[in-house]
């Protein structure tokens, strides 16, 4: 059972509560404050370290936002310095 959170907490505080699951090395997945997943697809030049796409299948990640779904993958793959 994957917790849910009110609308009232900041996404802020959900980059915090939330974990990326690596699927395979394009696909991570991220579950909302509603409890559902978002598989995001993301892909990284590993020679470089350097991030070239991330895409979210939420409202604002279709929107090209910056979602904390990203926000969540990005900072696991900088804790895990496959990005710099």
């Amino acid at each position: 059972m994957v917790k849910t959170y009110a609308r009232g907490v900041k996404p802020v505080d959900m980059v915090n509560y939330r974990h990326a699951h690596k699927i395979d090395d394009f696909h991570y997945k991220v579950y909302g404050r509603d409890g559902n997943p978002y598989t995001l697809f993301v892909v990284v030049d590993k020679k470089r370290k350097v991030l070239i796409t991330i895409a979210c299948p939420c409202e604002i990640g279709l929107h090209n936002g910056l979602c904390f779904h990203k926000t969540v993958v990005v900072r696991r793959l900088l804790r895990e310095k496959q990005i710099v």
